[in-house]
Formats: C-alpha cells, sequence, structure tokens
C-alpha cells in the first residue's frame, strides 16, 4: 500500500470506470437501487440531451433550484477560478487542466463522453472525458456530471447526473446508508441496512440462499447459527459485483461487533485475492452505532482508493480526488 494511485486503477477495461448505467441497472434493480438509474437508457438519453440548448441552461438549472440568487455584482469578483488536473486516464495526458470561472452568464459546466447530443447537434457539454471505447462514448451520451458555483454559499459543488459510467470521489471514511454505492479496486458494491426481523421482511435480504458469507461479532457463520441469532440488532447487507466478484453477498451483524477488513489479503473476511487492483487491506467495515467504511487500515490508506459515487451534491474542496469513466482528475482552485 501506498499513497501513488496507480494508473492501471484507470484502465477502462479492467477498472469500475467501464461501468455501463443500463448494466447496473439491471444488476442491482432488484436491491431498490439509486433512483435515477432506474430510468437511463440511450432514448430518454438523446430525448433529454437534445432539449438542452447553451441558451436554456441556465433557465433548466433555474427551474430546479439548482442555481443560488446572487444580488450584488462584486461577488463576481470575488469568484475563485475551479482548476481540475488529469493525474492519471486512459485518454487524456497526463496534466492536463480543466478550467472554470463562474461569470454572470453561467455558473454551472456539464461533462460527458461527447461535446454535441445525437439529434440537433447542440452542444451539452463544456468539456470531454472520452472512454476508449467509441461505441461506448455514442451509447453514452448526454450529459454525465455537472460542477456549479454556489454565489451564496461561495463553494463549487458538483453531481453526477445518472448517465454514463458515474462519478466518484476519493473518500477516508463514509457513513453507509441504504444504497450506498462505493467503487474499489476494479469492484463496486452496494448496501442495504436494516433491524431486526426486517431483515426476513425485505425483498432484497429474503433469499438467504444467495448470501455468501454470514459474518457475526467478526467471524463467519454458518446460515443455520445465523437464523438462530437474537434479531434484535443491525444488519448490514453488501453485494460486491464486476471485478472478480461475482454478485457475492455477505450480511453483517452488529451485535458484539468487531471490524471486518474487505482486501487481498489472507486475514481478511472478505477477501479477493486475484483483483490486483485492491490492496492487502483494502478496506474497513466499522459499527459504532451506525455502519461506516474506514479506507484500508488501522490509520495506513488503500493504493488505489475507496470511491464513493456522488449521487448527491458534494462541496469540492482543495485536493479532492474525483474519479469518472477512464480518468482521475485533482480539485485545485485560483484566486485572481
Amino acid at each position: 500500500m501506498g499513497e501513488q494511485i496507480s494508473k492501471d486503477s484507470c484502465n477502462c477495461a479492467d477498472s469500475p470506470q467501464y461501468l455501463n448505467t443500463n448494466n447496473y441497472d439491471n444488476i442491482i434493480n432488484h436491491q431498490q437501487a439509486i433512483s435515477h438509474f432506474d430510468i437511463i437508457n440511450t432514448t430518454l438519453n438523446d430525448q433529454l440531451t437534445e432539449k438542452k440548448h447553451p441558451q436554456s441552461y441556465q433557465a433548466d438549472l433555474q427551474q430546479t433550484n439548482k442555481i443560488s440568487p446572487f444580488q450584488h455584482q462584486e461577488q463576481y469578483r470575488k469568484t475563485p477560478t475551479l482548476i481540475l488536473r488529469v493525474i492519471a486516464s486512459a485518454t487524456l495526458d497526463e496534466n492536463q487542466i480543466f478550467e472554470f470561472q463562474p461569470n454572470h452568464q453561467s455558473n454551472v459546466i456539464y461533462f460527458g463522453c461527447k461535446y454535441k447530443n445525437n439529434r440537433g447537434g447542440y452542444k451539452i457539454n463544456d468539456f470531454k472525458i472520452p472512454s476508449i471505447d467509441n461505441k461506448l462514448n455514442k451509447k453514452n451520451r448526454g450529459q454525465h456530471f455537472y460542477i456549479k458555483y454556489d454565489y451564496q454559499n461561495q463553494n463549487f459543488r458538483i453531481k453526477d447526473l445518472g448517465i454514463g459510467f458515474g462519478c466518484f470521489f476519493k473518500a477516508s471514511e463514509i457513513q453507509l446508508q441504504n444504497n450506498t454505492l462505493i467503487t474499489m479496486g476494479s469492484m463496486y458494491f452496494t448496501t442495504q441496512i436494516c433491524y431486526g426481523q426486517d431483515l426476513l421482511r425485505l425483498p432484497s435480504f429474503n433469499n438467504l440462499y444467495d448470501v455468501k458469507e454470514f459474518i457475526v461479532s467478526g467471524y463467519p457463520c454458518d446460515r443455520q447459527q445465523f437464523l438462530s441469532l437474537d434479531r434484535d440488532q443491525w444488519y448490514l447487507r453488501i453485494q460486491l459485483y464486476g471485478g472478480t466478484a461475482k454478485d457475492d453477498v455477505y450480511i453483517l451483524s452488529s451485535k458484539n461487533y468487531l471490524p471486518v477488513t474487505i482486501g487481498r489479503n489472507i486475514d481478511c473476511l472478505i477477501r479477493y485475492y486475484d483483483d490486483v487492483l485492491l490492496s492487502k487491506y483494502q478496506c474497513t467495515i466499522l459499527f459504532d452505532g451506525q455502519w461506516k467504511i474506514i479506507d484500508g487500515i488501522e490509520g495506513k490508506s488503500s493504493t488505489n482508493g475507496t470511491w464513493l459515487y456522488l449521487k448527491d451534491e458534494q462541496i469540492l474542496k482543495e485536493n479532492m480526488l474525483l474519479k469518472t469513466n477512464n480518468t482521475i482528475m485533482e480539485v485545485n482552485f485560483k484566486l485572481d
């Protein structure tokens, strides 16, 4: 493990950046998946993006309350410039810069794998981050994610739009919720949380024969022992897929909980030794009244990071790392 992110983690043939959201929807639809992935297909994508003439950007965002109001012209002169620097990519040059200076005409920019939509030829994206597979570029036309400047709170915010390969940010700690989507190594996993008897009532939990491993008090146990346990506790269900994972399901119980590690090492309870992009100790699952994931183990970070999907708006911070398609970028700011 170390601090240098491997460039191999950007190879979209082997990495999570190869995510096609149509396949993602099929895989976890039975898990009550992230809502905006449920409506994604290329037809709807064209219907959405052909309306996005550049002059309509601001009106569309105002309609969805994405633009924060501002009152003084002086605010423009205080706005910082956002700089995204490519640090690893399969399709872009290292150290390539994407620069965004908000102004009175626009405080939002869009990213995708194509500049223009399929119908009408309107420009829909300000910056292009393509895949190495041109067929995927054509299939995933549209606005993949946006970055906007919030004048009221004076910060930049980013959000994925559910089209394409998904945009993630590198996180040291993640508070788990239902349908949290995380990528690490060459795989992804999704989460669900429930309490007590709800474990057996929820459709996504009731087929316990599909579970690869039950983990109780930091140790694996068999199905019969698991079903005999007191139900007065919290449960975490995770499903891993992609890479060397085969839609594997694990269920963890909170009673007398001990940390559970994911990685390549032999002592990891959730082990994928043949995922070369996974660290020996990739991340640790904790429970302290709430389920969470910590990157690495005992304060030592993983090599290629643990990445959280940007389904909600996230404030951009200095040196934050973003991963989308087959590209990793670093966030910086410049004050003129």
